[in-house]
């Protein structure tokens, strides 16, 4: 999983048709600046491309890459290296990040994953070498069906809590949310097919915490 780690010519004639033809050049782009309809085409232009980048929400995990999907964006940010190739593992989970969605991801950085199975030890590190499926499991736990902002975690109650499979999602007096004990250290990071959430320690379904630290 650690691994899953131009040329010039002499002459007077020459130089005399090189003239003229910059001359033409720059009349020609002369008149294209003193033509309204093309000046008209050009502000429209601008215009678009400044609403269409103000429209952009922010995003600290990607965020000078423009119009990203789930999987772009976590690969160019470089902390996410365990958890795009935990993806690698299954087409299906690779495709869901790329072009699937809209789905709700809870990220968690290369030394989030470390951190976490420090605590439960290198057996249940290897356990994960040696079975992929339960691998998948985990990974699955970490991306949701349908888009849900902070805001969102705190409105479905246990019903919600059911569905996406979490025990918990807390919210401190000071603004820190929680999820099953995650710290999520960078919510609402929007994408053209989803959410992420970056959390602070990777997420155990139920039945697999049994399995790595029975």
């Amino acid at each position: 999983v650690a691994a899953l780690t131009l040329s010039a010519c002499g002459g007077s004639t020459d130089l005399a048709t090189t003239a003229e033809s910059s001359s033409a050049i720059k009349g020609g782009v002369q008149d294209t600046e003193d033509d309204p309809a093309a000046s008209e085409v050009e502000a429209e232009v601008e215009a678009e491309v400044e609403a269409d980048n103000q429209e952009l929400p922010s995003n600290d995990v990607c965020p000078d890459v423009r119009r990203a999907d789930i999987f772009t964006c976590l690969q160019s940010n470089g902390n996410f290296t365990i958890f795009l190739n935990i993806t690698r593992l299954n087409d299906d989970l690779r495709e869901e990040l790329y072009t699937g969605g809209p789905s709700t991801v809870f990220a968690f950085t290369d030394d989030a994953f470390e951190a976490t199975f420090e605590v439960l030890g290198e057996k249940a590190l290897g356990l994960l070498d040696e079975d992929k499926e339960l691998l998948r499991k985990i990974l699955t736990h970490h991306i949701k069906n349908g888009v849900y902002d902070t805001d969102d975690l705190f409105t479905g109650g246990s019903e919600f809590l059911d569905d996406v499979g979490f025990s918990a999602i807390e919210e401190s007096l000071d603004g820190v949310i929680t999820v099953d004990g995650a710290v999520v250290t960078s919510g609402d990071n929007v994408v053209d097919n989803g959410i992420i959430h970056v959390i602070d320690k990777a997420l155990i379904p139920k039945g697999a915490g049994e399995l790595l630290n029975p």
